[in-house]
Order: C-alpha cells, then structure tokens, then sequence
C-alpha cells in the first residue's frame, strides 16, 4: 500500500476504529467534551471582544462624522465610502494581501 493508506490506516486506528476505519460518538464523546467546552468559551471570549472593540470603533466614527472638526469628518467620510462602495471580498482581500506589503515595505 501507499503512503496515503499507510496514513488513513493510522488515523482509523487512532479515532478507535481499527480496521473499519469505524468512528464511535457514543463512546469517545466524554475524551472530547472538555475540549469542545473550553474552545467554545474562547469563541466566545473572541465574539465578545470583537464586538465590543467594533461597536466603539464605529461608534467614535459615527460622532466624527456627525460632530468632528473638519479634516476628520472628511477621514471618516471616505472611509465610509470607501468601505461601502467595495466588496467584501475585496476588502478581505487587501487586508489579508495588502497589509503585509504596506508593514514590509
């Protein structure tokens, strides 16, 4: 057999399968719950961060764009515009590609 085998064979085993590559729930959830726990507590831990840090931020946004002097209601302006006229994807794309270059260089 090939390496591939060789390997799915080795993950079978693992998962408690053997050679049927046959994976039980019912018995290996309890080795796993307290992983699953914590891991959810860190997504949460992360959600909740997140949300706090992106409400401020567009929340002290909002009030440059309403109630700023003048060069910084224009920032926050073109911004939104900016953001609002590009796909996400778009955007995901210069953050993720683009950002690294502008650090680097």
């Amino acid at each position: 057999m090939g390496r591939a085998a060789d390997d799915l064979e080795g993950l079978s085993a693992a998962c408690g399968g053997g050679k049927e590559g046959h994976f039980d729930a019912r018995r290996e959830w309890r080795k796993y719950l307290p992983l699953l726990l914590r891991a959810g507590g860190d997504n949460g831990e992360i959600s909740h961060s997140r949300d706090v840090a992106g409400g401020g931020g567009g929340f002290g946004g909002g009030l440059d764009a309403a109630y700023a002097i003048a060069p910084l209601r224009w920032l926050a302006r073109a911004y939104v515009e900016v953001m609002r006229g590009t796909p996400l994807l778009i955007q995901l794309f210069m953050i993720y590609y683009g950002l690294p270059e502008i650090a680097s260089g």
